[in-house]
């Protein structure tokens, strides 16, 4: 349920109650959002299940140019207002997966500001800015959620949801598509070598698990040793390169954190299958 009231006070300002349910969506925080990037099927035990227990992603793992639920053909181009949603571009379907080229906006490190005090406006479905407001802001349209405030044309991504949303005047309260939008991955632009692999997403914010930091893949560097579960299972396994684990089996990985000056315990353990999920089980401080 959504509540809102616009008030003015020298800049238009919505403030808004909203629930962590948007527009029908539950959010789901065990890091399934790859799986839909991947148009993957959710898989229920029970219909009336509110969230799935694994998903097929077949058709993903076997179509190396399979892109929202469209399997591109050999040479095929991806439409770039698809594309650029991820920051890539000019996306052609080849043998082994899209080659795109992949984009760095500008704007980092704010270079391309007329002056200091000016801000970058983004369009909902574009990965760069697309130009500058400057002062006086005094008129420009603000939108406030989970309270902080936005100015027309900033991007935001609300708590305990997947999307990614850009401050407009238009903007309710409600998340819908005139200003909202899924966080594009672009796996299969981007990943496709870890994809085939049957990597495992490995995610630095244990609390949002959206796009993946970075992929853990088998390597003869690292021994893996799988550790059983014993508590009961529920139906359902994992895949890791060429090994399977059942439902809550796991293994840890360490690696040296070179920022934090620290060896870093990665669990990767089989939670929402197909895939493995990867997160820091704790760090441990160089002496």
């Amino acid at each position: 349920m959504f509540m809102c009231t616009k008030m003015i006070v020298h800049v238009i300002i919505f403030l808004c109650f909203i629930t962590s349910t948007i527009n029908g969506e539950q959010y789901d925080t065990r890091g399934t959002l790859i799986y839909e990037d991947l148009s993957c099927k959710p898989i229920k035990l029970q219909p009336n299940d509110p969230l799935p227990t694994s998903y097929d992603c077949n058709e993903a793992f076997d179509n190396p140019c399979f892109y929202q639920d469209k399997n591109y053909q050999l040479n095929e181009v991806m439409p770039w207002q698809l594309s650029l949603q991820s920051c890539s571009s000019s996306c052609r379907c080849k043998s082994e997966g899209f080659t795109c080229a992949m984009l760095r906006c500008p704007e980092i490190g704010l270079v391309t500001l007329s002056k200091p005090d000016c801000y970058h406006i983004y369009s909902l479905n574009e990965c760069c800015n697309s130009g500058e407001i400057c002062p006086p802001f005094d008129e420009v349209p603000r939108c406030e959620v989970d309270g902080k405030m936005y100015m027309k044309g900033q991007k935001f991504y609300p708590n305990n949801t997947n999307l990614h949303c850009i401050c407009t005047e238009e903007f309710n309260g409600k998340f819908e598509s005139a200003y909202c939008r899924k966080i594009a991955c672009g796996l299969s632009m981007k990943n496709r070598d870890e994809i085939n692999k049957r990597c495992a997403p490995f995610y630095s914010d244990t609390n949002k698990r959206q796009c993946p930091t970075s992929w853990i893949c088998p390597s003869d560097e690292f021994k893996d040793e799988i550790k059983v579960s014993n508590k009961q299972k529920p139906r359902g396994s994992c895949i890791y390169g060429d090994k399977q684990l059942q439902m809550g089996d796991y293994f840890d990985r360490k690696e040296l954190d070179y920022i934090n000056r620290a060896d870093r315990i990665v669990r990767c353990a089989c939670k929402v299958p197909p895939l493995l999920t990867c997160l820091t089980k704790n760090l441990k401080p160089w002496n």
